[in-house]
């Protein structure tokens, strides 16, 4: 039996995204736009890039590809590829 292989969508960013905005809002009283601002700084996106993201419409495959590194996953040990539709495929 395979293993079941993780879902990189926009929707999933927007969900991660929201789970470790409320974190830092918990746990060091960061507001939504700090959170916001310093994680695009940390990913080297656009602060439109995160809006867009948490909004579950971040399509570009790179801007999405750093989003989910700063969360401590990467698609590319799964062997698997981001495409600019939102979607993605094995490489």
């Amino acid at each position: 039996m395979s293993a079941p292989v993780p879902e990189y969508s926009p929707a999933m960013l927007r969900l991660m995204l929201e789970g470790r905005a409320v974190l830092a809002r918990d746990d060091t009283g960061q507001t939504a736009r700090q959170f916001i601002h310093g994680f695009a700084r940390l990913a080297k996106v656009h602060v439109r890039c995160v809006h867009d993201a948490l909004a579950g419409r971040l399509k570009n495959a790179e801007r999405r590809a750093r989003l989910w590194a700063v969360l401590g996953h990467h698609p590319s040990d799964h062997g698997i590829v981001l495409t600019d539709d939102g979607g993605q495929r094995h490489g």
